[in-house]
C-alpha cells in the first residue's frame, strides 16, 4: 500500500476476531512490513458472549479458583466466565493466606486481576477495572468528566545555537557511553507536569477508548499509568486535533536535554542519592515496606509507596515536575541499543526492521532504584506494551 510521508493509524480487522491497531512514522522511499496475529473472538452461544478474565500474581504457581473450583494457575492465559457474579480467590504455597474478591462480568467484557503477595498484613488484589465502554463503571466514571480539553501546561526549553551547532551529529555510542549533554536539540516546548488520569480519562471518554487501570493507588492527578506507547501517541494527537496545537511525544535527546536542566552532575539535584526523596518519587523505604523488590533502594523516606499526584517534588531548574521518578516515561525514540542514538533535528532515529516495536522510555519511575534515577540512565519497552510504572508527557515544536 502506498503511503504518504508522516504518521499514519494502521488496523486490521477482521470477523470474528479482535482488531490489531499499531501507528508507523512513514518516511520517504521507505517499506514497513507489518507481521499481525489475530486473536479469534471467544463464540457468543445465544447471544450472550462469555467474558474474559486474565489474573496475574507476583508469586509464580499461584493458582486460581473460579466459583469454588480450581481453574488453573495464573498468567496471561484468559479464562472464560458467564455474565454475571463470580467469585475469585488466588492462592500460593509460599505461606500467605488465599486473596479472594467478586467480579459481575458483562457479556462480552475483559476483565484483569492484579494479585500481590507480600507478607499477612500486606497482600491485596486489585479489583478489575471496567474497561468496555458498555461498562456501567465506565459510564459513570465518564459521567464525571466535564468540560473541553485544556492543553497542558508548557515550558519553554531554550537550547542556545552554539549549543546545537556544537551537538555532534554522527557517533557510535555503546550503551556504557553516558556522558552529560551529548546532543542538544533545536528549541522546544515541554509539558512541566506528566498527564494526568484526569486528563487521559477524558480523551478517553471522548474516544471510547479503554480506561486504563490505576492499579488501586488513584486516579486525578496522579500521572496515567498502565497505556502503551500507541495509546500515548494517539492522546498527543487528539489534544493537538481538539485544540488546534501540535502535540507530541518528545524524542529522547528533547527529554535528556530538559530533564538535565543544565546540570553535569548523576542527578539533576547533584550526585547524592540520599537526596532524592525530595527530588524524585523513586524506589525508597516505604516503597520497599510495601513490595519488597529485591533490588537496592534510596536509604530516603518520603511516605510515599506507588505513584505520587504530579508535582509532589521539587522541580528541576527548568522549573521541570517528576523529570526522574513517579512514572518512567514513553519517548517518540525507537530503541537501537544505545541510551541515546544521534539525530540531526531530534527526530526518530528509523530502525530496522522499520516498524519499531521498542521505544525508549527515561526518567525512573516509584520503583526505580538508584541507578535507574540517573539523567542518563535509558531503557526501552516493547510499544504495545503497558506497566503501572510508565506514563507520559508531552512536547510541542517551538
Amino acid at each position: 500500500h502506498a503511503l504518504s510521508p508522516g504518521k499514519h493509524k494502521i488496523e486490521v480487522k477482521k470477523e470474528g476476531y479482535q482488531p490489531f491497531e499499531t501507528t508507523i512514522d512513514a518516511a520517504t522511499g521507505g517499506k514497513h512490513t507489518l507481521h499481525t496475529v489475530l486473536i479469534p473472538n471467544a463464540p457468543c452461544k445465544g447471544g450472550q458472549c462469555p467474558t474474559d478474565l486474565v489474573v496475574k500474581a507476583n508469586v509464580s504457581g499461584s493458582k486460581v479458583h473460579i466459583d469454588g473450583k480450581l481453574a488453573g494457575p495464573t498468567g496471561p492465559t484468559p479464562y472464560t466466565l458467564s455474565p454475571g457474579k463470580h467469585k475469585i480467590e488466588v492462592a500460593t504455597k509460599k505461606g500467605c493466606p488465599p486473596l479472594e474478591t467478586m467480579i459481575d462480568a458483562a457479556a462480552g467484557e475483559k476483565h484483569r486481576l492484579h494479585v500481590v503477595f507480600a507478607s499477612r498484613k500486606r497482600s491485596r488484589i486489585v479489583s478489575p477495572w471496567p474497561k468496555n465502554p458498555t461498562h456501567a463503571g465506565y459510564r459513570e466514571l465518564c459521567a464525571r468528566i466535564g468540560g473541553e480539553p485544556k492543553p497542558p501546561k508548557m515550558r519553554e526549553i531554550i537550547v542556545s545555537e552554539k549549543e546545537h551547532a556544537d551537538s555532534p551529529e554522527d557517533a557510535s555510542l555503546s550503551p556504557s557511553d553516558e556522558d552529560p549533554q551529548r546532543h542538544a536539540p533545536k528549541p522546544f516546548f515541554l509539558g512541566v507536569t506528566e498527564v494526568t488520569f484526569d486528563e487521559y480519562d477524558r480523551f478517553a471518554c471522548d474516544t471510547g477508548r479503554e480506561l486504563p487501570h490505576d492499579s488501586g493507588w488513584g486516579r486525578g492527578r496522579h500521572p496515567v499509568i498502565n497505556v502503551d506507547w500507541n495509546d500515548a501517541s494517539a492522546y498527543a494527537e487528539w489534544l493537538a486535533k481538539e485544540t488546534g496545537k501540535g502535540f507530541r511525544l518528545p524524542t529522547e535527546e528533547e527529554w535528556e536535554y530538559a530533564a538535565r536542566g543544565n546540570t553535569t552532575t548523576r542527578y539533576f539535584w547533584g550526585d547524592d542519592a540520599k537526596s532524592a526523596c525530595a527530588h524524585a518519587n523513586g524506589y525508597d523505604e516505604s516503597a520497599k515496606t510495601v513490595h519488597e523488590y529485591y533490588w537496592d533502594h534510596l536509604s530516603c523516606d518520603d511516605g510515599q509507596a506507588n505513584t505520587a499526584p504530579v508535582g509532589s517534588y521539587l522541580p528541576n531548574s527548568f522549573e521541570l515536575w517528576d523529570m526522574i521518578g513517579n512514572v518512567r516515561e514513553w519517548t517518540a525514540s525507537c530503541w537501537q541499543g544505545n541510551p541515546i542514538f544521534p539525530s540531526k533535528d531530534g527526530a526518530p532515529t528509523p530502525q530496522e526492521p522499520e516498524v519499531c516495536a521498542w521505544r525508549v522510555i527515561r526518567g525512573g519511575a516509584w520503583l526505580s532504584p538508584p541507578s535507574s534515577l540517573e539523567s542518563t540512565h535509558s531503557g526501552k519497552f516493547t510499544a504495545d506494551g503497558a506497566s503501572n510504572s510508565i506514563g507520559f508527557r508531552l512536547a510541542k515544536d517551538l
